[in-house]
């Protein structure tokens, strides 16, 4: 689940692409001084085996230890509880070879610490799929495509009800 605030319609995060908070790992880099091609190829590495590693534990179960994918189910929602989004999307092993990697620095300023991060591209369509944060640890965070408002496998869902005051609905249920 990914809250969103209530000022604009939960359509508008659709066709977007937003950074997967449950799926940000630790790893580690040999260094951040090395190439952005290296460091990629060391994350994304760790990354395709932990993938990898949840894979095969669900295959494991699948009664003919093959059909089973993994899956992200998201529930993106609205703060004020009025509208909703829900997608699955099939999760993969990266291969590094499918990715290009730039460093990205952010210089320091009064109100934060300079970092370094690497970004993480997909070839083919320029998009945005990875980060690799170096400050306080190293981590990798995933990126993914909230489907445009024309997928048929993305639901909408906006509470229904009679409305007591401007945004706020009255729930299906009293005490």
């Amino acid at each position: 689940m990914l809250s969103r605030v209530p000022n604009k319609p939960i359509m508008a995060w659709s066709g977007q692409t937003l950074m997967h908070p449950s799926l940000t790992r630790k790893i580690r880099i040999s260094s951040i001084d090395s190439s952005p091609e290296k460091v990629k190829a060391e994350s994304l590495e760790q990354y395709a085996d932990l993938v990898a590693k949840q894979l095969t534990a669900l295959r494991s179960d699948a009664p003919d230890g093959q059909s089973a994918d993994l899956r992200a189910g998201w529930m993106l929602w609205q703060t004020s509880l009025r509208e909703f989004l829900y997608f699955e999307q099939e999760i993969l092993v990266p291969n590094p070879k499918d990715y290009t990697a730039q460093w990205e620095e952010r210089p320091a300023n009064k109100s934060r610490k300079g970092s370094r991060n690497l970004w993480i591209y997909e070839k083919d369509l320029g998009a945005k799929r990875f980060s690799v944060t170096t400050v306080a640890g190293a981590k990798i965070q995933p990126y993914f495509d909230v489907p445009p408002p024309t997928d048929p496998n993305l639901y909408f869902f906006k509470v229904q009800g009679e409305e007591i005051s401007p945004g706020k609905p009255r729930r299906c249920c009293s005490r």
